[in-house]
Protein backbone atom coordinates (compact mmCIF):
# COMPACT_ATOMS: atom_id res chain seq x y z
CA UNK A 1 0.00 0.00 0.00
CA UNK A 2 1.56 3.35 -0.92
CA UNK A 3 2.13 6.32 1.63
CA UNK A 4 -1.15 8.06 -0.31
CA UNK A 5 -3.38 4.93 0.05
CA UNK A 6 -2.51 4.35 3.84
CA UNK A 7 -3.56 8.26 4.51
CA UNK A 8 -6.28 8.13 2.52
CA UNK A 9 -7.47 4.99 4.69
CA UNK A 10 -7.20 7.47 7.85
CA UNK A 11 -9.57 9.47 6.26
CA UNK A 12 -13.37 8.43 7.50
CA UNK A 13 -15.52 6.94 4.61
CA UNK A 14 -18.32 8.97 5.69
CA UNK A 15 -15.90 12.26 4.94
CA UNK A 16 -15.06 10.76 1.58
CA UNK A 17 -18.58 10.24 0.53
CA UNK A 18 -19.77 13.70 2.05
CA UNK A 19 -16.96 14.93 -0.68
CA UNK A 20 -17.87 13.17 -3.51
CA UNK A 21 -21.96 14.32 -2.76
CA UNK A 22 -20.96 18.09 -2.61
CA UNK A 23 -18.99 17.83 -5.99
CA UNK A 24 -22.18 15.85 -7.48
CA UNK A 25 -24.77 18.36 -6.36
CA UNK A 26 -22.47 21.45 -6.96
CA UNK A 27 -22.68 19.69 -10.82
CA UNK A 28 -26.73 19.64 -10.64
CA UNK A 29 -27.00 23.44 -9.07
CA UNK A 30 -24.75 24.43 -12.01
CA UNK A 31 -26.87 22.80 -14.72
CA UNK A 32 -30.23 22.89 -13.42
CA UNK A 33 -31.01 26.29 -13.42
CA UNK A 34 -28.19 27.70 -15.91
CA UNK A 35 -27.47 24.70 -18.83
CA UNK A 36 -30.28 26.56 -20.74
CA UNK A 37 -28.39 29.77 -20.63
CA UNK A 38 -25.28 28.37 -21.76
CA UNK A 39 -27.65 26.66 -24.88
CA UNK A 40 -28.81 30.54 -25.30
CA UNK A 41 -25.48 31.61 -25.53
CA UNK A 42 -24.47 28.83 -28.37
CA UNK A 43 -27.79 30.19 -30.43
CA UNK A 44 -30.49 27.40 -29.67
CA UNK A 45 -33.30 28.92 -29.75
CA UNK A 46 -36.36 28.49 -27.49
CA UNK A 47 -37.91 24.87 -28.66
CA UNK A 48 -34.25 23.56 -29.43
CA UNK A 49 -34.02 24.24 -25.50
CA UNK A 50 -36.89 22.10 -24.64
CA UNK A 51 -35.56 19.52 -26.56
CA UNK A 52 -32.06 19.43 -25.59
CA UNK A 53 -33.28 19.85 -21.95
CA UNK A 54 -35.41 16.78 -22.50
CA UNK A 55 -32.44 14.24 -23.10
CA UNK A 56 -30.75 13.47 -19.81
CA UNK A 57 -34.09 12.50 -18.43
CA UNK A 58 -35.08 10.47 -21.01
CA UNK A 59 -31.68 9.05 -21.05
CA UNK A 60 -32.23 7.98 -16.95
CA UNK A 61 -35.10 6.61 -17.37
CA UNK A 62 -33.87 4.11 -20.60
CA UNK A 63 -30.60 3.33 -19.42
CA UNK A 64 -29.86 4.34 -15.45
CA UNK A 65 -30.98 0.85 -14.69
CA UNK A 66 -28.70 -0.86 -17.15
CA UNK A 67 -25.59 0.81 -16.58
CA UNK A 68 -25.86 0.84 -12.66
CA UNK A 69 -26.46 -3.02 -13.21
CA UNK A 70 -22.93 -3.07 -15.19
CA UNK A 71 -21.25 -1.32 -12.55
CA UNK A 72 -22.14 -3.61 -9.98
CA UNK A 73 -20.78 -6.26 -11.87
CA UNK A 74 -17.45 -4.35 -11.59
CA UNK A 75 -17.90 -5.64 -7.63
CA UNK A 76 -15.79 -2.58 -6.76
CA UNK A 77 -18.32 0.20 -7.08
CA UNK A 78 -15.61 3.11 -6.49
CA UNK A 79 -13.85 2.16 -9.08
CA UNK A 80 -16.91 1.62 -11.54
CA UNK A 81 -18.10 5.37 -9.93
CA UNK A 82 -14.73 6.58 -10.96
CA UNK A 83 -14.58 5.18 -14.75
CA UNK A 84 -18.15 6.74 -14.85
CA UNK A 85 -17.26 10.29 -13.82
CA UNK A 86 -14.36 10.34 -16.23
CA UNK A 87 -16.20 9.20 -19.40
CA UNK A 88 -19.06 12.17 -18.33
CA UNK A 89 -16.06 14.85 -17.92
CA UNK A 90 -14.64 13.33 -21.45
CA UNK A 91 -18.27 13.95 -23.48
CA UNK A 92 -18.54 17.24 -21.39
CA UNK A 93 -15.21 18.31 -22.88
CA UNK A 94 -16.56 16.99 -26.40
CA UNK A 95 -19.95 19.01 -25.61
CA UNK A 96 -18.16 22.12 -25.41
CA UNK A 97 -16.16 21.54 -28.98
CA UNK A 98 -19.87 21.44 -30.72
CA UNK A 99 -22.43 23.32 -32.44
CA UNK A 100 -25.52 23.07 -33.62
CA UNK A 101 -28.59 21.53 -32.18
CA UNK A 102 -28.15 18.01 -33.44
CA UNK A 103 -24.50 17.54 -31.74
CA UNK A 104 -25.10 18.84 -28.58
CA UNK A 105 -28.36 16.75 -28.46
CA UNK A 106 -25.93 13.96 -29.11
CA UNK A 107 -23.06 14.29 -27.02
CA UNK A 108 -25.49 15.42 -23.98
CA UNK A 109 -26.82 11.64 -24.42
CA UNK A 110 -23.69 10.25 -23.98
CA UNK A 111 -22.62 12.54 -21.26
CA UNK A 112 -26.33 11.50 -18.95
CA UNK A 113 -25.15 7.79 -20.05
CA UNK A 114 -22.66 8.39 -17.72
CA UNK A 115 -23.42 10.93 -15.50
CA UNK A 116 -27.35 10.43 -14.50
CA UNK A 117 -26.10 6.91 -12.63
CA UNK A 118 -23.91 8.40 -10.42
CA UNK A 119 -26.00 9.48 -8.07
CA UNK A 120 -27.81 6.36 -7.23
CA UNK A 121 -24.37 4.31 -7.30
CA UNK A 122 -22.55 6.43 -4.63
CA UNK A 123 -26.37 6.20 -2.70
CA UNK A 124 -25.38 2.34 -2.39
CA UNK A 125 -21.79 2.75 -1.94
CA UNK A 126 -23.19 5.17 0.87
CA UNK A 127 -25.71 2.56 2.54
CA UNK A 128 -22.98 -0.28 2.72
CA UNK A 129 -20.90 2.08 4.40
CA UNK A 130 -23.57 3.28 6.61
CA UNK A 131 -24.20 -0.47 7.45
CA UNK A 132 -20.26 -1.55 8.28
CA UNK A 133 -19.38 1.48 10.06
CA UNK A 134 -22.45 3.09 11.68
CA UNK A 135 -22.11 6.03 9.24
CA UNK A 136 -25.23 8.44 9.07
CA UNK A 137 -25.93 8.38 5.16
CA UNK A 138 -28.46 11.71 5.53
CA UNK A 139 -25.07 13.84 7.11
CA UNK A 140 -23.14 12.74 4.11
CA UNK A 141 -26.00 13.47 2.04
CA UNK A 142 -27.10 16.98 3.27
CA UNK A 143 -23.56 18.27 1.70
CA UNK A 144 -24.95 17.74 -1.50
CA UNK A 145 -27.80 20.14 -0.68
CA UNK A 146 -25.61 22.37 0.34
CA UNK A 147 -23.55 22.21 -2.76
CA UNK A 148 -26.72 22.86 -4.72
CA UNK A 149 -27.18 26.27 -2.67
CA UNK A 150 -23.70 27.20 -3.14
CA UNK A 151 -23.60 26.39 -6.50
CA UNK A 152 -27.05 28.06 -6.85
CA UNK A 153 -25.47 31.27 -5.96
CA UNK A 154 -22.37 31.29 -7.34
CA UNK A 155 -23.08 30.47 -10.54
CA UNK A 156 -25.90 32.99 -10.68
CA UNK A 157 -23.29 35.74 -9.82
CA UNK A 158 -20.97 34.50 -12.72
CA UNK A 159 -23.39 34.61 -14.66
CA UNK A 160 -24.19 38.14 -14.03
CA UNK A 161 -20.75 39.41 -14.14
CA UNK A 162 -19.88 37.63 -17.26
CA UNK A 163 -21.82 35.65 -20.05
CA UNK A 164 -24.04 32.77 -20.71
CA UNK A 165 -20.42 30.88 -22.14
CA UNK A 166 -19.31 30.72 -18.52
CA UNK A 167 -21.66 28.10 -17.67
CA UNK A 168 -19.46 25.58 -19.95
CA UNK A 169 -16.64 26.29 -17.44
CA UNK A 170 -17.87 26.09 -14.50
CA UNK A 171 -19.70 23.27 -15.45
CA UNK A 172 -16.39 21.50 -16.27
CA UNK A 173 -14.47 22.62 -13.02
CA UNK A 174 -17.44 20.32 -11.27
CA UNK A 175 -16.97 17.78 -13.18
CA UNK A 176 -13.25 17.47 -12.64
CA UNK A 177 -14.17 17.85 -8.71
CA UNK A 178 -16.36 14.91 -9.19
CA UNK A 179 -13.81 12.51 -11.03
CA UNK A 180 -11.05 13.80 -7.98
CA UNK A 181 -13.72 13.01 -4.93
CA UNK A 182 -13.96 9.51 -7.09
CA UNK A 183 -10.64 8.87 -6.63
CA UNK A 184 -10.83 9.06 -3.15
CA UNK A 185 -14.55 7.14 -2.50
CA UNK A 186 -14.02 4.05 -0.09
CA UNK A 187 -13.42 0.67 -1.82
CA UNK A 188 -15.75 -1.54 -0.71
CA UNK A 189 -16.04 -5.22 -1.86
CA UNK A 190 -19.94 -6.10 -1.84
CA UNK A 191 -20.57 -7.74 1.54
CA UNK A 192 -22.60 -11.54 1.26
CA UNK A 193 -26.10 -11.67 2.13
CA UNK A 194 -28.88 -14.43 2.20
CA UNK A 195 -30.37 -14.65 -1.11
CA UNK A 196 -27.21 -12.98 -2.89
CA UNK A 197 -27.57 -15.79 -5.80
CA UNK A 198 -30.57 -14.50 -6.46
CA UNK A 199 -30.69 -12.32 -9.55
CA UNK A 200 -31.85 -8.86 -9.23
CA UNK A 201 -35.45 -9.34 -10.85
CA UNK A 202 -36.43 -11.46 -7.74
CA UNK A 203 -36.01 -8.84 -5.42
CA UNK A 204 -37.66 -6.16 -7.70
CA UNK A 205 -40.86 -7.83 -8.76
CA UNK A 206 -42.12 -8.44 -4.92
CA UNK A 207 -45.08 -7.04 -4.94
CA UNK A 208 -44.94 -4.64 -1.19
CA UNK A 209 -41.04 -3.43 -2.41
CA UNK A 210 -43.02 -2.38 -5.35
CA UNK A 211 -46.32 -1.02 -3.36
CA UNK A 212 -43.62 1.44 -1.27
CA UNK A 213 -40.82 2.15 -4.33
CA UNK A 214 -44.23 3.50 -6.18
CA UNK A 215 -45.22 5.46 -3.52
CA UNK A 216 -42.16 7.20 -3.22
CA UNK A 217 -42.28 7.92 -6.95
CA UNK A 218 -45.84 9.51 -6.15
CA UNK A 219 -44.55 11.98 -3.49
CA UNK A 220 -41.58 13.37 -5.20
CA UNK A 221 -44.23 13.74 -8.41
CA UNK A 222 -46.34 15.59 -6.86
CA UNK A 223 -43.53 18.11 -6.84
CA UNK A 224 -43.74 18.89 -10.21
CA UNK A 225 -46.18 21.72 -10.61
CA UNK A 226 -44.36 23.66 -7.87
CA UNK A 227 -40.83 22.97 -9.87
CA UNK A 228 -42.52 23.80 -13.04
CA UNK A 229 -44.89 27.01 -12.46
CA UNK A 230 -43.70 27.80 -8.63
CA UNK A 231 -42.03 30.49 -9.48
CA UNK A 232 -44.40 31.96 -12.07
CA UNK A 233 -47.41 30.92 -9.76
CA UNK A 234 -45.34 33.65 -7.17
CA UNK A 235 -45.02 36.55 -9.64
CA UNK A 236 -49.08 36.78 -10.05
CA UNK A 237 -48.96 37.40 -6.35
CA UNK A 238 -46.79 40.27 -7.19
CA UNK A 239 -43.58 38.48 -5.20
CA UNK A 240 -40.02 39.87 -6.33
CA UNK A 241 -37.17 37.69 -7.31
CA UNK A 242 -35.69 38.27 -3.86
CA UNK A 243 -38.83 36.44 -2.21
CA UNK A 244 -38.83 33.96 -4.53
CA UNK A 245 -35.51 33.24 -4.13
CA UNK A 246 -35.96 33.05 -0.48
CA UNK A 247 -39.00 30.38 -0.82
CA UNK A 248 -36.51 27.78 -2.95
CA UNK A 249 -34.02 28.05 -0.50
CA UNK A 250 -35.74 27.93 2.87
CA UNK A 251 -36.90 24.50 1.17
CA UNK A 252 -33.62 23.49 0.79
CA UNK A 253 -32.02 24.68 3.96
CA UNK A 254 -35.25 22.62 5.63
CA UNK A 255 -34.19 19.96 3.51
CA UNK A 256 -30.45 19.61 5.03
CA UNK A 257 -31.79 20.11 9.07
CA UNK A 258 -33.96 16.81 8.07
CA UNK A 259 -30.90 14.92 6.53
CA UNK A 260 -29.00 15.83 10.13
CA UNK A 261 -31.29 14.39 12.39
CA UNK A 262 -32.22 11.24 9.20
CA UNK A 263 -30.13 8.34 11.62
CA UNK A 264 -32.60 8.69 14.55
CA UNK A 265 -35.85 9.28 12.29
CA UNK A 266 -35.35 6.56 10.21
CA UNK A 267 -33.81 4.45 13.05
CA UNK A 268 -37.41 5.34 14.53
CA UNK A 269 -40.04 5.28 11.77
CA UNK A 270 -38.26 2.97 9.03
CA UNK A 271 -38.54 3.60 5.36
CA UNK A 272 -42.34 2.94 5.31
CA UNK A 273 -43.15 5.25 8.37
CA UNK A 274 -40.88 8.39 6.41
CA UNK A 275 -42.29 8.01 2.92
CA UNK A 276 -46.19 7.66 5.06
CA UNK A 277 -44.94 10.93 6.51
CA UNK A 278 -43.69 12.46 3.44
CA UNK A 279 -47.39 11.92 1.98
CA UNK A 280 -49.40 13.75 3.92
CA UNK A 281 -46.80 16.29 4.29
CA UNK A 282 -47.31 16.92 0.80
CA UNK A 283 -50.91 16.84 1.04
CA UNK A 284 -51.25 19.64 3.42
CA UNK A 285 -48.52 21.48 1.65
CA UNK A 286 -49.89 21.62 -1.78
CA UNK A 287 -53.66 21.78 -0.50
CA UNK A 288 -53.04 25.07 1.54
CA UNK A 289 -51.18 26.55 -1.94
CA UNK A 290 -54.39 27.60 -3.19
CA UNK A 291 -55.05 29.73 -0.09
CA UNK A 292 -52.21 31.55 0.49
CA UNK A 293 -51.25 34.93 -0.62
CA UNK A 294 -49.22 36.55 1.68
CA UNK A 295 -45.10 36.09 1.79
CA UNK A 296 -44.72 34.89 5.44
CA UNK A 297 -47.50 31.90 4.91
CA UNK A 298 -45.32 30.65 2.03
CA UNK A 299 -42.64 30.69 3.60
CA UNK A 300 -43.68 28.39 6.70
CA UNK A 301 -45.32 26.06 4.37
CA UNK A 302 -42.21 25.94 1.85
CA UNK A 303 -40.49 24.50 5.21
CA UNK A 304 -42.41 21.59 4.38
CA UNK A 305 -40.17 20.54 1.76
CA UNK A 306 -38.06 19.05 4.06
CA UNK A 307 -39.98 16.37 5.07
CA UNK A 308 -41.86 16.15 1.35
CA UNK A 309 -38.41 15.71 -0.72
CA UNK A 310 -36.06 14.98 2.09
CA UNK A 311 -38.32 12.09 4.21
CA UNK A 312 -38.82 10.76 0.94
CA UNK A 313 -35.53 10.68 -0.57
CA UNK A 314 -34.36 9.16 2.79
CA UNK A 315 -37.37 6.35 2.88
CA UNK A 316 -36.56 5.13 -0.61
CA UNK A 317 -32.85 4.75 -0.31
CA UNK A 318 -33.40 2.94 3.06
CA UNK A 319 -35.98 0.65 1.70
CA UNK A 320 -33.97 -0.36 -1.18
CA UNK A 321 -31.02 -1.08 0.49
CA UNK A 322 -33.03 -3.45 3.16
CA UNK A 323 -34.55 -5.18 0.23
CA UNK A 324 -31.86 -6.07 -1.67
CA UNK A 325 -28.57 -7.21 -1.29
CA UNK A 326 -25.34 -5.52 -1.74
CA UNK A 327 -24.24 -7.22 -5.34
CA UNK A 328 -27.39 -5.66 -6.66
CA UNK A 329 -27.78 -1.98 -4.80
CA UNK A 330 -26.27 0.32 -7.62
CA UNK A 331 -28.87 -1.15 -10.07
CA UNK A 332 -31.90 -1.39 -7.33
CA UNK A 333 -30.94 2.23 -6.54
CA UNK A 334 -30.98 3.14 -10.11
CA UNK A 335 -34.54 1.22 -10.50
CA UNK A 336 -35.63 3.36 -7.85
CA UNK A 337 -34.51 6.39 -9.17
CA UNK A 338 -36.30 5.13 -12.89
CA UNK A 339 -39.72 5.00 -10.94
CA UNK A 340 -39.26 8.69 -9.61
CA UNK A 341 -38.09 9.93 -12.71
CA UNK A 342 -40.86 8.33 -14.61
CA UNK A 343 -43.25 9.33 -12.27
CA UNK A 344 -42.23 12.88 -12.19
CA UNK A 345 -42.05 12.99 -15.82
CA UNK A 346 -45.53 12.41 -16.19
CA UNK A 347 -46.63 14.95 -13.48
CA UNK A 348 -44.42 17.45 -15.32
CA UNK A 349 -46.06 16.84 -18.60
CA UNK A 350 -49.69 17.06 -17.06
CA UNK A 351 -48.23 20.49 -15.07
CA UNK A 352 -48.64 22.66 -18.28
CA UNK A 353 -52.53 21.98 -19.03
CA UNK A 354 -53.34 22.00 -15.44
CA UNK A 355 -51.78 25.29 -14.66
CA UNK A 356 -53.42 26.73 -17.88
CA UNK A 357 -56.83 25.36 -17.24
CA UNK A 358 -56.54 25.83 -13.39
CA UNK A 359 -53.78 27.88 -12.36
CA UNK A 360 -52.73 27.65 -8.79
CA UNK A 361 -55.84 25.38 -7.72
CA UNK A 362 -54.16 22.88 -9.45
CA UNK A 363 -52.20 21.58 -6.54
CA UNK A 364 -55.55 20.57 -5.16
CA UNK A 365 -54.56 17.69 -8.20
CA UNK A 366 -50.76 17.20 -6.70
CA UNK A 367 -52.64 16.68 -3.27
CA UNK A 368 -54.71 13.81 -5.03
CA UNK A 369 -50.88 12.80 -6.53
CA UNK A 370 -49.82 12.35 -2.66
CA UNK A 371 -53.14 10.97 -1.27
CA UNK A 372 -52.18 8.33 -3.22
CA UNK A 373 -49.08 7.73 -1.97
CA UNK A 374 -50.44 7.38 1.19
CA UNK A 375 -52.65 4.44 -0.13
CA UNK A 376 -49.63 2.93 -1.82
CA UNK A 377 -47.74 3.14 1.56
CA UNK A 378 -50.45 1.13 3.71
CA UNK A 379 -50.81 -1.53 0.35
CA UNK A 380 -46.71 -2.59 1.04
CA UNK A 381 -47.23 -2.83 4.61
CA UNK A 382 -50.79 -5.23 4.13
CA UNK A 383 -48.61 -7.23 1.31
CA UNK A 384 -45.80 -7.43 3.51
CA UNK A 385 -47.26 -8.64 6.39
CA UNK A 386 -49.05 -11.29 3.95
CA UNK A 387 -45.63 -12.29 3.04
CA UNK A 388 -44.27 -12.47 6.04
CA UNK A 389 -47.34 -14.75 7.32
CA UNK A 390 -46.99 -16.87 4.28
CA UNK A 391 -43.21 -17.35 5.38
CA UNK A 392 -43.72 -18.12 8.92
Amino acid sequence: MSAMSRRLVTIPASIRLSLFFFALFFVLGVYMPFFPVWLSARGLGAGEIGIVLAVPMVVRIVTTTFTSALADRFGAPARAILVFAAAALFFLLCLGAVDGVVLITVFLASLAVFWMPLAPLVDALAMAVTRRDGADYGRMRLWGSLAFILANLGAGWLVGRFTGDIVFWVLVLGFSSVVLAATLLPRLEPAASEGDDAPLGTFLKRPAFLALLAAGGLCQASHSFVYAFGSLYWQTLSFSGTEIGALWAIGVIAEIVLFSISGRLNARFGPAGLILAAATAAVLRWAAFPFLSGFTAFLAVQVLHGVTFGATHLGLVHHVARSVPERHAGAAQAFAVTIVTGASALSMGASGPLYRAFGGDAFFAMAGVAVGAMGLVALSLVLKRRRERAAA
